[in-house]
């Protein structure tokens, strides 16, 4: 979660039914890039209002309903007891009320940095967002999709680190595609473990099967639970810090499983990276692939193979550091 949205976060925790104050509305502190006077306020169905000053008391605003979470109107609040004209952003839906402040950052920051109006610009962002706030209520992932995403994306940070946000297109597990990441230099496979060694899950006899374009690599991370240990969200926003877009980046975990409403919940699942250990798939790899049987391919009748390969004792080769390093650059140079 961005600094700012963390703010918002923080305030509206403060106005939340269940804290036993009056106050149901609370002017933000002003702040580099923020518009002056923004304001957050829950109403008596407990929505979430953020609440942006209108320079011109008169000037018709068109308001934007087409996203059923998240709406914009000009609305009259009293300001004291003077009324004022404000952009009024409401949250209408409860599962979006972290993903709201994310938003509503994105908007404020909008309005500071750039000369058109500020319903302009929040709607030109809310545009940006609207199909991820249609999604509905996600559930929360089961632990193994959590720790399998959160290698995902610790190799998609060490592309990016190299190549910058044009890395993400490279991601493509989320996507339908057989490999977790392919590019102009083959492909890499991901894969997590706990304590239980190295022994990890393959589904399907092409998932091991080298691209047609170059090598294939198989990442496995060596996971342990840790309180304070890495988190989606975390990667999430070094990503986002190292230049790849916001959305884009949730409408991909979306389609890996993960809705945006789940992340930066307070008891998100934590691992700490004991080891990760990076594997060229050669033919002696154990592995179960087309060219496994005198067909080519899998017998009449079976339609899927899913099996697990034990790699704590294997003696082929894995990547150094230095020859990982090269595997990066890469990818984030091809």
């Amino acid at each position: 979660m961005s600094r700012l949205a963390t703010r918002l976060r923080e305030a509206f925790a403060q106005l939340s039914p269940e804290v036993p104050l009056d106050l149901k509305a609370m002017a933000l502190p002003e702040a580099p890039g923020l518009p002056a006077g923004v304001s957050i306020a829950l109403d008596t169905d407990a929505r979430r209002h953020v609440l942006v000053p209108l320079a011109d008391p008169v000037r018709p605003v068109s308001p934007d309903r087409t996203s059923s979470g998240i709406q914009l109107t000009a609305q009259v609040w009293l300001e004291g007891d003077q009324p004022r004209r404000y952009l009024d952003i409401v949250c209408l839906k409860v599962h979006l009320a972290d993903l709201f402040c994310e938003v509503v950052a994105e908007m404020l920051s909008a309005m500071g940095d750039a000369a058109e109006r500020p319903e302009r610009a929040a709607s030109r962002v809310l545009a940006r967002w609207r199909e991820l706030l249609g999604r509905p209520p996600s559930s929360r992932p089961e632990s193994a999709v959590l720790q399998g995403l959160l290698g995902e994306l610790s190799v998609l940070r060490w592309v990016a680190e190299r190549g910058g946000p044009e890395a993400l297109a490279r991601w493509t597990g989320p996507l339908g595609e057989i490999h977790d990441f392919r590019g102009p230099s083959g492909a890499i496979e991901v894969k997590t473990t706990g304590r239980q060694g190295w022994r990890v899950a393959v589904h399907g006899i092409e998932q091991l099967a080298p691209p047609a374009n170059g090598p294939l690599h198989l990442v496995v991370f060596q996971l342990e639970p840790e309180e304070d240990g890495t988190t989606a969200s975390d990667l999430v926003e070094a990503l986002v810090a190292l230049g790849i877009d916001r959305v884009a980046l949730l409408e991909r975990l979306a389609r890996a499983g993960v809705g945006a409403d789940q992340l930066g919940i307070d008891d998100e699942d934590a691992w700490r990276i004991r080891e990760c250990r990076i594997f060229p798939i050669t033919p002696d790899f154990p592995q179960i692939v087309a060219s496994s049987f005198v067909s080519g391919g899998l017998p009449p009748g079976v339609t899927h193979v899913d099996y697990g390969i034990d790699l704590t004792a294997w003696t082929g080769p894995t990547l150094d550091p230095e020859a990982a390093e090269a595997l990066w650059l890469r990818w984030a140079t091809a």
